[in-house]
């Protein structure tokens, strides 16, 4: 937002602890200042497991692939393995705030200055753990369901970074900067740990269709 007169108002909305009410921070407004906002985020989730397989049951013997001469086929198998799954997210928030200079009395320790403020706040959660469940598949001539349940029991080790800084430049001036933002205070910021015990559970179901021997087409539904 420019700052002139009919421009965009811009400002961040936070709960006040120490009044109890709701309230808001100006970056930018008509006439007082102009300024810019920029949020950044990011999730990544991978993962990976390693499983022995014991087939407890497979009816007809035949093989899946000639399920549609046999008219049907089932199959259930036990799993136990290893799961290994690894969550990144951030949340970066950075705005820049130009106050008139022409309007000292609107803001009078901060006329002609440049504000700049930046928040960031990093989560990283990797978990390792032990998993067992089971996956059965129907056959019914060319039409197949196959299901899957598993959970996995471990630990998951969480690291967050919090960290802000504030630079106030006054006109023609030098910046001065502290290590605070607007959210990253100095009572929350800082480099935390913990290990904690964790349940993943999965769940998954296929359901589709052998169009041919070699070749089949299938919808799959996870939760």
């Amino acid at each position: 937002s420019t700052g002139v007169l009919g421009s965009a108002v811009i400002a961040r909305p936070f709960f006040d602890v120490l009044s109890g009410t709701e309230n808001a921070q100006l970056v930018a407004f008509p006439g007082i200042a102009s300024g810019d906002i920029h949020l950044r985020s990011f999730s990544r989730l991978q993962g990976a497991e390693l499983n022995a397989i014991y087939n407890v049951c497979c009816c007809p013997r035949c093989e899946p692939e000639c399920a549609h001469e046999c008219g049907w086929y089932y199959r259930l198998e036990l799993l136990s393995g290893f799961r290994f799954l690894d969550l990144d997210e951030g949340l970066g928030i950075s705005e820049t705030t130009h106050v008139n200079p022409a309007l000292p009395s609107a803001s009078p320790f901060f006329g002609g200055n440049t504000i700049s403020i930046a928040d960031q706040f990093n989560a990283h959660s990797s978990f390792y753990g032990g998993q067992v469940g089971a996956r059965t598949e129907v056959r019914r001539g060319r039409l197949f369901v196959e299901a899957v349940g598993k959970v996995a029991l471990g630990e998951t080790r969480e690291v967050v970074d919090i960290h802000g800084a504030t630079a106030i430049t006054p006109l023609g001036g030098t910046p001065v900067v502290t290590p605070v933002g607007f959210l990253a205070s100095g009572s929350n910021s800082g480099h935390f740990t913990r290990d904690k015990f964790a349940v993943v559970p999965e769940a998954g179901i296929n359901v589709g269709c052998q169009v041919t021997d070699q070749v089949k087409d299938e919808k799959v539904i996870y939760a």
